[in-house]
């Protein structure tokens, strides 16, 4: 893609010598150079005095002349590669990309700079391998390919953050608060503009401050708060005057130049752009000049000298036309529409009125597809390209898990052997995009081939066995009650792999109604009276009959019975389960506890902090999916209440949950 200039910020004013941080002068470096007196009879090939030096030396060409930059660098890299000094070689090649940078030479920039990153990376020379990342932002950015700068910004900002560069993580967030100002995305702009000044605290950098003073100094004007851009361009401009930074310097006074016409100053405003005129002819910043001219060319207008207007107008759309500069054409274009219009030659103004709008509809056009593509982007880094392909594929899955079980409950849980060979065939395929749920999914297709397959192969073969005359109805009424202990368990297990599924995809809605806890507890109990009484357990219930509370009550159903299930299973013969119910203050306070065989305290904590537990056989060796309090555990959660648990082996558990009476 051609390079193109973009919109009305300065080229070193987005990226500049704050991408590097170096702020060696010239003359220092070219007096160091001669100092050490290099010559191939003499100089140590060990010593890297002399390339780093020429490093250093073909940044500071950077503003002026780009080529100079380039030759430095070539230098610099030819010399490191003789003493294979790869340091020196990386750098160098970072150095020669922003040369072609600054030379519009997007493809040779690119090449060079992710040539580099990739050895850096190699190497571990994280300081350059920084540096490349913040390039390689840049390239993207004028390259217009926004939504890649993005991502490599924030990859970068991520990296200095885990080492601690303080320095680079100013650098990225400056760097990314520019682009988004630059985008005129303002608020978004400030959130990384916060996060440099938090980092110059640490780096105390008086240069960089007054970087980013400059830079909230533009931001403020574009905000239109006059006053407050004035307050940072003004503290900006004396450091860069004092410390004789010639691009940052006039940038600031081409930004107080466009504050002060702004609130209609107009002669303070040319004083300014003509001190701005001045620096840039220290410079060979065309993308600057270009700023400059139309500055003063809208200036000259408002102050009615329209020949020199007229004059300055023609060298700023030159300027943009020598550049492709779309939005430098287009404030060009309008000026000499109303310069010409002025001089009363309506055919010039015409065609530079079309021209201008022309441009701001294909400008305009781009623009909208521009904030699109980064809007795109900002989503895909928060949410995460793994976790959006997990939720896509996750959907999928659940759609089919409960289409098979709703067919599985209707035709006595015979299709649950396709749902299993389907569903191993589904994970394969899986696997690549979806690698850190395999867990959950190996744990699923064990519960459905331990807990549920047994039962129903058992139903199979009493069917098969039946329908074969092999048995009578005598025999089929005597094992009909275990065929029912075993489609009812197997019925539990299946509600509760669905909802743990549920909770899992993070799709499990909370619908909160009024209910009567008595009530709805004496429900809950009656379906599990048949067990109780098989396994001579005693269930005694202290609840207050006007207790009422505001749950789902879909969830407070799951949770009683899994906790009676619990400690039915857990339970001895004889023992007894006791279930209250209290409310004080609002809070609706329940218990259920057993005089069964309790638990170590490791097994509450991984109960209460684990996602996974191993479950243990009851006391008449009854099997268990280990998920039933962990489902508990989620759906109090949901439901705003609260889970602790006291136990100690051999003497029994107690559950106790509480719940705001107002509900969710």
């Amino acid at each position: 893609m051609k390079f193109t200039y973009k919109l009305t910020f300065l080229f070193c004013f987005l990226f500049g010598m704050a991408l590097y941080g170096n702020n060696a002068s010239k003359d220092s470096i070219l007096t160091k150079l001669k100092e050490l007196n290099r010559d191939k009879e003499n100089y140590p090939e060990q010593d890297t005095v002399y390339i780093k030096s020429l490093n250093e030396l073909s940044l500071t060409y950077l503003y002026e002349n780009p080529d100079s930059t380039l030759y430095y660098a070539n230098l610099a890299y030819d010399e490191s590669k003789a003493i294979n000094y790869k340091y020196g070689m990386v750098d160098a090649l970072l150095n020669q990309g922003s040369g072609h940078i600054y030379r519009g030479e997007i493809q040779m920039a690119l090449t060079n700079v992710k040539s580099a990153i990739a050895m850096a990376e190699t190497l571990n020379f994280t300081g350059l391998q920084l540096k490349g990342i913040n390039s390689l932002g840049m390239i993207h950015f004028f390259d217009s390919d926004y939504a890649n700068a993005y991502l490599r910004y924030i990859e970068g900002i991520a990296l200095a953050k885990k080492v601690q560069d303080s320095s680079f993580y100013y650098r990225l967030n400056m760097n990314l608060g520019t682009s988004f100002s630059l985008l005129k995305d303002y608020d978004k702009a400030f959130v990384y503009y916060n996060e440099a000044e938090t980092a110059l605290k640490i780096i105390k950098d008086s240069i960089e401050t007054a970087r980013l003073w400059s830079n909230l100094g533009y931001t403020y004007l574009n905000l239109k708060k006059y006053q407050k851009s004035l307050e940072y361009l003004n503290k900006a401009e004396y450091v860069f005057r004092n410390n004789k930074v010639a691009e940052w310097l006039a940038f600031t006074y081409i930004t107080k130049a466009k504050v002060n016409r702004e609130i209609g100053d107009y002669e303070r405003a040319l004083e300014l752009i003509k001190l701005a005129s001045l620096e840039h002819d220290k410079l060979n910043d065309r993308k600057g000049r270009f700023d400059c001219e139309i500055v003063y060319a809208q200036l000259l207008y408002d102050l009615k000298y329209i020949d020199e207007a007229h004059s300055r107008g023609l060298s700023a759309y030159n300027l943009a036309k020598e550049m492709n500069f779309s939005s430098g054409l287009i404030q060009s274009s309008q000026l000499l529409y109303k310069v010409y219009k002025a001089e009363n030659n309506f055919e010039e103004a015409l065609h530079h009125l079309k021209l201008s709008q022309q441009m701001a509809d294909s400008v305009g056009k781009r623009e909208n597809k521009t904030k699109l593509l980064l809007k795109e982007a900002q989503i895909n880094h928060e949410r995460g390209l793994e976790e959006q392909e997990f939720i896509a594929q996750a959907q999928i899955q659940r759609q089919k898990n409960i289409t098979y079980i709703s067919l599985a409950v209707l035709v006595s849980f015979i299709p649950i052997v396709f749902l299993v060979r389907k569903n191993n065939l589904t994970q394969k395929k899986a696997n690549e995009l979806l690698s850190k749920t395999n867990q959950n999914k190996d744990r699923i297709f064990s519960i459905i081939g331990q807990d549920l397959k047994s039962p129903i192969r058992t139903l199979q073969d009493v069917l098969g066995l039946y329908k074969g005359k092999t048995l009578e109805e005598r025999d089929i009424a005597a094992i009909t009650p275990t065929l029912k202990d075993n489609v009812d368990y197997s019925a539990y297990a299946l509600n509760n792999l669905l909802v743990w599924a549920q909770i899992e995809m993070k799709n499990l809605g909370v619908f909160p109604k009024k209910v009567s806890f008595a009530s709805h507890l004496s429900k809950v109990m009656g379906t599990y009276q048949d067990l109780i009484t098989k396994k001579g357990l005693l269930l005694q219930s202290n609840i207050e009959e006007t207790i009422e509370l505001t749950v789902d009550i879909e969830h407070l159903t799951i949770i009683l019975r899994n906790l009676l299930h619990n400690a039915i299973k857990y339970s001895h013969k004889g023992d007894t389960i006791f279930v209250s119910g209290t409310k004080e203050n609002n809070i609706v306070k329940l218990s259920v506890c057993d005089e069964g065989t309790g638990m170590e305290e490791s097994l509450k904590n991984d109960i209460l902090t684990k996602t996974e537990i191993e479950p243990l056989p009851g006391t008449d060796n009854e099997h268990g999916t280990g998920i039933g309090l962990l489902i508990c555990k989620e759906l109090i959660t949901l439901n705003k209440g609260t889970l602790n648990i006291v136990s100690k082996l051999g003497t029994g558990s107690c559950f106790h949950i509480e719940f705001s009476a107002n509900g969710v």
